[in-house]
């Protein structure tokens, strides 16, 4: 924090800066809301100060495990469709090669 805001907060003459620094209440608030959890005995404002960064970085873990899921999903269906294409054209030469050694045996028969 600024050592003339702290004077500006506590209502001390900064003397001829007085007429010359001005900030806002703004700028005061922000200078002192860097301090706030240094300057306070109850820890209950520290406490949820935690509390809310590991709320938002399990927010943050769970979107990308999320993410993560989907990605397997579709991956998961993609590998479906490929192994009904394999499974599919596996059937129509399984049906081929079967014609084939009929039409071979009926060909040694003749």
């Amino acid at each position: 924090m600024k050592p003339i805001n702290i004077e500006k907060l506590l209502s001390h003459s900064i003397g001829i800066s007085n007429s010359y620094y001005r900030p806002t209440e703004n700028e005061l608030l922000e200078d002192y809301l860097k301090v706030v959890d240094l300057l306070s005995i109850d820890k209950e404002t520290k406490l949820q100060k935690q509390l809310n960064e590991y709320a938002e970085k399990n927010n943050g873990e769970t979107y990308i495990i999320k993410g993560k899921l989907h990605e397997k999903d579709q991956e998961m269906v993609q590998l479906k469709k490929e192994y009904k294409l394999t499974n599919d054209a596996f059937a129509a030469l399984s049906d081929k090669v079967s014609r084939l050694v009929q039409e071979i045996e009926f060909l040694k028969n003749k």
